[in-house]
C-alpha cells in the first residue's frame, strides 16, 4: 500500500482535497444563493441540499481507496479520474455562475477550484500521452535502423 500511495500521490491527495470540498459544503451554508429564478439558478441552487456532500465525500473516498490499493479491475482508474474531473468541474461553473450573479469578480475558491480542474485534466492525459510520445520515439527510432541497414 506504500508502494502505491507513493505511485499514485497526486490521486490520494486529490481524492482527500475532495472530501474536504464535502465537509466544507456541509458547514457553510446558502453559499449558493442567486437571485434568479431561471433553470441554471435553480440547479446552482440545489448544490446546497444535504445529500449532495454525501455523494462528493463518496467519490472522494472511492478515490482515495483505488488510488491507495491501486486497483485496476473494471477501469476504476479511468472510472475515478472522470469523477473526480465531473465533480471539479460543476463546482468551478457553479461558483463561476455564482460569482457572475452576485456581479463580483471571481473568488479566491472559483481560483482554486479551476487550479484543480487543470490539475486533474493534465494528469489524467499524462499517461497515455507519455506513452504516445515514447512509441513515437520508438518507431522513429526502427525506421532509422531499417534504412542505414
Amino acid at each position: 500500500m506504500l508502494i502505491s500511495f507513493f505511485k499514485n500521490h497526486f490521486w490520494v491527495e486529490t481524492g482527500v482535497e475532495t472530501i474536504m470540498l464535502a465537509i466544507y459544503l456541509e458547514y457553510i451554508q446558502r453559499e449558493f444563493a442567486t437571485r434568479d429564478s431561471y433553470l441554471i439558478s435553480n440547479i446552482v441552487r440545489r448544490l446546497d441540499d444535504q445529500y449532495v456532500p454525501l455523494v462528493i465525500a463518496g467519490i472522494g473516498i472511492y478515490a482515495v481507496i483505488v488510488s491507495l490499493w491501486d486497483i485496476k479491475y473494471f477501469n476504476a482508474r479511468n472510472i475515478m479520474i472522470g469523477s473526480l474531473q465531473f465533480v471539479w468541474t460543476f463546482y468551478t461553473l457553479a461558483l463561476v455562475y455564482r460569482d457572475i450573479d452576485l456581479g463580483g469578480k471571481p473568488g479566491l475558491l472559483t481560483g482554486l477550484c479551476a487550479m484543480v480542474v487543470v490539475r486533474i485534466f493534465i494528469n489524467g492525459i499524462k499517461r497515455s500521452a507519455l506513452l504516445r510520445l515514447s512509441t513515437r520515439k520508438i518507431q522513429k527510432s526502427l525506421k532509422g535502423e531499417r534504412g542505414r541497414t
